[in-house]
């Protein structure tokens, strides 16, 4: 169980007073020591997955329409146009230069993409997070 949930069990052992046992103190300063760097790869290894069930997914929006062009399809195509039509009411979409209105916000948003248990592609169109320019629906409709 160390091996397999170090965190957890390294917590739950601090809130039961279990960590000045000889058994768990060895281990359990290090462990939340560690904390961070154990979350920052744990993070970056959700991040860099590239495949699901075999099929390639996409970062950027670009990279998606590449994938349709190579694959002569156009499933990731159809899943942005479905994700940007049912939230176009949602967002007023500016040019770069463009300042937004009186009592509105700029929101950066980007383009997040899966594949379901039935193999349809699903793209999410987010505010927030990490903001890549080539993936705003004004640059590529």
């Amino acid at each position: 169980m160390h091996n397999s949930y170090p965190l957890q069990l390294a917590e739950y052992a601090i809130e039961n007073g279990l960590n000045k046992e000889l058994v768990f103190a060895w281990w359990i300063k290090p462990t939340v020591k560690h904390k961070r760097t154990f979350m920052k790869y744990a993070k970056c290894r959700f991040a860099k997955r590239t495949h699901t069930f075999g099929i390639r997914v996409p970062q950027t929006v670009q990279e998606a329409l590449e994938i349709d062009r190579e694959t002569k399809t156009t499933f990731w195509r159809d899943a942005i146009h479905k994700e940007m039509k049912n939230n176009r009411l949602a967002f007023k979409i500016l040019d770069e230069d463009q300042a937004a209105p009186i009592g509105y916000k700029w929101i950066k948003c980007h383009m997040i993409f899966d594949i379901k248990m039935d193999f349809t592609r699903k793209a999410r169109y987010v505010a927030g997070g990490t903001y890549d320019r080539s993936s705003c629906y004004y640059q590529i409709f």
